[in-house]
């Protein structure tokens, strides 16, 4: 479309905002990149992966701890993220948030997807730092190794893949299955207490 060449012709090496920042023109591209990654990843097939099949592993929600080499600086940088699966209402595969941390700040998931097998997108945005900063995540998670193989790209449109992602506990623990799904921990509900009117109540 002729859009879809505005966006390509105004998005080059030539633009000094390709790689220091984010404008409406990587905006835009980056927000298509995620709707067609969102179509793509959350419409493969999933028939061999029904969530009534007893043999699929469950996904290990917790901290991951990743790496990725910054592609302007050829920097290595380490980063951790806690991600937290959760059956889709539609039964489909599993919702994913969470909250991670890296040299660009703090970020919070706003949304993801992964399928039974594994395949899977989010999009994490920076809650400090550069607020206007966000970055979508795709690949395929291997549920039996608790690992991730993908990439990143950022609405500057940098990107590259992770060069690890892997479950923190899982370097520390056998890989067996007696580890408890996230789906069997029981849910605590707080419920509030009237506050005291004095400390001293006469009766």
């Amino acid at each position: 479309s002729a859009s879809g060449n505005y966006y390509v012709n105004q998005c080059g090496d030539g633009n000094p905002n390709y790689r220091t920042g984010v404008n409406n023109s990587n905006n835009d591209q980056f927000q298509n990149r995620v709707q067609q990654t969102k179509g793509e990843v959350e419409n493969i097939g999933n028939t061999a992966y029904q969530q009534n099949n007893n043999s699929t592993v469950q996904p290990l929600s917790g901290q991951y701890t990743t790496s990725f080499v910054d592609p302007e600086s050829g920097t290595h940088h380490n980063a951790s993220i806690s991600i937290f699966f959760t059956p889709d209402p539609h039964g489909n595969g599993y919702r994913i948030n969470g909250q991670g941390s890296d040299i660009d700040g703090n970020t919070v998931i706003e949304d993801g997807f992964a399928n039974y097998d594994g395949n899977a997108w989010w999009i994490e945005k920076n809650i400090s730092g550069d607020l206007s900063l966000q970055v979508l995540s795709r690949g395929k998670f291997n549920f039996h190794k608790h690992a991730f193989e993908g990439t990143w790209l950022a609405n500057t449109m940098l990107g590259g893949p992770y060069l690890s992602f892997a479950a923190a506990a899982a370097t520390n623990q056998p890989f067996n299955n007696s580890y408890q799904s996230p789906f069997d921990i029981p849910i605590v509900v707080a419920t509030p207490e009237p506050e005291p009117t004095s400390p001293y109540i006469k009766l």
